[in-house]
C-alpha cells in the first residue's frame, strides 16, 4: 500500500531541511521516500492509539523546486494480524510539514520563503 502527496517548495537548496509528522503505525517495515529517495522507516507505537511525532532530516539536494512527492510505503502486518482479505498495516498521518533547520539574523526573513 502507497500513499502519496506532493508540494512545492521554493529555494530548495537554501536548506537543510527537516520533515516532520504524526503518526500512528505498528509495523516497522512502514519506510519514508522523498522524490523516490529512501528516508526511512516510521517508528512503531505501542497499542495505546496515541499519536507519535518523527522527524526526517531532508538534505537540500533531494529536493526540487518543481514538484516533490512524499510517499508512504505500508509493510505487512505480523502473520499472525493478518486476514485473508487484507495483510496490510494501516498507517495514520497528520501535522505533516517541511522545515528548514537554522536560524537567521535577527530582522532577517526566511530566504527560503521570498
Amino acid at each position: 500500500m502507497i500513499w502519496q502527496g506532493g508540494f512545492y517548495v521554493r529555494h530548495p537548496a537554501q536548506g537543510p531541511w527537516q520533515l516532520h509528522l504524526e503518526l500512528q503505525s505498528h509495523e516497522p517495515t512502514n519506510a519514508v521516500f522523498l522524490n523516490g529517495h529512501f528516508l526511512g522507516y516510521l517508528p512503531v507505537k505501542d497499542w495505546t492509539y496515541s499519536w507519535l511525532s518523527a522527524s526526517f532530516p531532508v538534505p537540500d539536494y533531494l529536493l526540487q523546486e518543481r514538484y516533490n512527492e512524499l510517499t508512504i510505503r505500508s509493510g505487512h502486518t505480523a502473520p499472525q494480524l493478518q486476514s485473508p482479505v487484507f495483510t496490510w498495516d494501516d498507517v495514520l498521518l497528520r501535522g505533516v510539514f517541511l522545515e528548514r533547520v537554522g536560524s537567521y539574523p535577527t530582522g532577517s526573513a526566511n530566504p527560503a520563503t521570498k
